[in-house]
C-alpha cells in the first residue's frame, strides 16, 4: 500500500467539497489508485516505444511531451525498477474552466548498473527520487470520452457514459473499466524542480 502523502500546498476543503457534491462519485483513494496506475502505464508503454496510452484517460499532448522529453522523466532502457513511494493531493481547482485537481507523486527509479554492459566494474548503483505533478480536469462537464481500441478486432472504441463502458462499434465488444474515474483526464504530467 503506498502512502498517502500529508504534505499539500494548501487546505482544498471548501473545493474539495464543492467537487463531490457535484460529483458523488469522486473519490480522493480511487484518483490515488488510478494515478499509481496511470503512471506505471504510461512508464512501461513510453519505455517499450509504444506511441498511444490506451488504458488511461489521458491527453495525446501530454504523451507527445513525455516522449518528446523521454531523459527529463527518466524513460529510459537503463531503469530496471520503479516504484512509486506516496501519492497525495497537491491542488484542487473550481473555475470557469472548469474542475482541476493535481496530484503530488514521488517516484523511486532505480538502476542497476551492474546488469548494464558496461566495462567499469567502478560504477556504482544509481537512483533517483523525482516528483510528478499530475493534473487531471474533470471531463463531466463535456461528456468526452478517450477512445480505445478493441482487443477483438482492433476497431475503434467509444465510451458509454450511462454503463461505464467502452463499447465496440463493429463487433459489439465491451472493455469495461475498473476505475470509476474515468471521467478525469490528465491533462498534464509535470515535474517539480
Amino acid at each position: 500500500m503506498i502512502p498517502r502523502n500529508s504534505r499539500a500546498k494548501g487546505d482544498f476543503t471548501d473545493t474539495l467539497n464543492s467537487i463531490k457534491k457535484a460529483n458523488p462519485s469522486f473519490n480522493e483513494d480511487t484518483i490515488y489508485k488510478y494515478t499509481e496506475i496511470a503512471i506505471k502505464s504510461i512508464y512501461t508503454d513510453l519505455k517499450n516505444n509504444a506511441q498511444l496510452i490506451h488504458d488511461i484517460n489521458c491527453k495525446e499532448d501530454v504523451i507527445k511531451n513525455i516522449l518528446k522529453n523521454k531523459k527529463k522523466y527518466r524513460i529510459t532502457e537503463d531503469i530496471d525498477v520503479i516504484n512509486i513511494l506516496y501519492i497525495g493531493l497537491y491542488d484542487c481547482v473550481k473555475n470557469t474552466e472548469g474542475e482541476f485537481v493535481k496530484i503530488r507523486a514521488s517516484i523511486y527509479f532505480y538502476d542497476n548498473t551492474k546488469n548494464n554492459k558496461i566495462s567499469d566494474n567502478n560504477i556504482k548503483e544509481k537512483c533517483w527520487n523525482d516528483i510528478w505533478l499530475i493534473t487531471y480536469q474533470n471531463m463531466d462537464k463535456f461528456k468526452k470520452r478517450k477512445i480505445s481500441n478493441c482487443d477483438n478486432c482492433g476497431a475503434t472504441m467509444k465510451y458509454d457514459y450511462p454503463s461505464k463502458m467502452f463499447k465496440c462499434e463493429y463487433c459489439g465488444s465491451i472493455k469495461i473499466n475498473s476505475i470509476d474515474n474515468i471521467n478525469w483526464e490528465i491533462i498534464d504530467i509535470e515535474i517539480e524542480q
